[in-house]
């Protein structure tokens, strides 16, 4: 009698949900690695579409599909192809991403030789109009600093260790039915899990209509992801506050007010004190990674105007002069508009 197989050292899991224009090249890019021993779950969420037909015309033993009769989600998806997979290593990629050829060789070299780190994310080209690397931090306390602010890593770039999920409690949330998912999973375990990123570009992540995203108020999402990630650090905050967080992370409304500049800079000062009194992040490097939010926003706010962008500039530590050479061109641009030909300033308005 035959001895059983033995199980491969990854599981890469792919949700799909009608990305049939897509799959098919994102199933090759995985099929393609250098490194052999995995198997490929593709677990679909009831498509609609021909992404089901696109992965049966791919014939090769290494991958298993997982239908679904009933449209679930993203979060049970990915739920039901972490319960099925027998790696060591449970590897991440969306439907309409690519994986380069060297991937999965890396990442398992990397968790092999660092026990300690239980997630390890990549570089990525994200695939717009121009191609754009973007990066994360590469230890994990670069990634702690920054995990209230944004994402530590990219899901659909990381591997995972399988024992990470061994407690049941440690999965996506299969309530939760807007974007954030993938986020939210990484506040939830940064207390119990290490986290590193490669410095290199492995994969390509695709923006676009195909994106769940797509269409949908991004600003109201943000305002829902935030309020869940102060509920999973424990960390208090009135609707007030969590508008400012969602501001602060670089949503910005139109029409910020002087008074609305000012609660916001109380919130980012609070946010240093709540990081003090609870010691969840490296207080120095949390610092860093709020202040380098803040001071990314100047030139959008003093867009909006002389006196949004000058209460930016007096509540910024260092007060930079650059930023005020950069006020007075935008003020005397806005100027020069309005005097121009066939223009009448308002009544009690300078031109």
């Amino acid at each position: 009698m035959p001895a059983p197989a033995l199980p491969p050292r990854v599981s890469v899991v792919l949700t799909l949900y009608n990305k049939g224009p897509f799959v098919a090249e994102a199933v090759r890019s995985i099929l393609a690695q250098t490194f052999a021993d995995f198997e490929l779950l593709v677990v679909d969420d009831a498509s609609t579409d021909e992404g089901p037909a696109e992965v049966a015309a791919i014939a090769d033993p290494r991958v298993r599909f997982l239908p679904s009769a009933v449209n679930t989600g993203r979060p049970a998806a990915a739920n039901r192809g972490i319960a099925a997979a027998r790696g060591e290593f449970i590897a991440f990629l969306d439907a309409d991403d690519l994986m380069y050829p060297e991937r999965l060789a890396k990442q398992v070299a990397f968790l092999d030789a660092h026990p300690q780190v239980a997630i390890v994310g990549t570089c990525v080209r994200e695939l717009r109009d121009e191609d754009q690397i973007v990066c994360w931090p590469t230890t994990h306390e670069e990634g702690m600093a920054r995990i209230i602010l944004g994402d530590a890593y990219l899901h659909p770039a990381s591997m995972v260790r399988r024992t990470l999920f061994a407690d049941p409690g440690v999965r996506f949330d299969e309530n939760w039915r807007i974007p954030g998912m993938d986020y939210l999973f990484q506040v939830a375990v940064c207390r119990r899990a290490v986290f590193a990123n490669l410095p290199e570009v492995l994969g390509c992540y695709r923006r676009g209509v195909n994106n769940f995203r797509s269409g949908r108020d991004a600003r109201a999402d943000r305002l829902q992801i935030a309020r869940r990630v102060f509920e999973l650090l424990g960390w208090p905050a009135s609707n007030q506050d969590i508008d400012d967080h969602v501001t602060l992370t670089g949503y910005l409304p139109d029409g910020l007010t002087v008074r609305d500049i000012a609660r916001i800079r109380r919130w980012r000062d609070r946010l240093l004190a709540l990081n003090r009194d609870h010691g969840l992040f490296p207080q120095e490097l949390f610092r860093q990674e709020v202040m380098a939010f803040w001071h990314r926003h100047f030139h959008r706010v003093a867009d909006q105007g002389w006196c949004a962008g000058l209460a930016w500039w007096y509540h910024s530590p260092g007060r930079r002069m650059a930023w005020l050479t950069y006020l007075a061109k935008v003020q005397a641009k806005r100027m020069l508009h309005r005097s121009g030909p066939g223009h009448a300033a308002p009544a009690g308005e300078m031109a």
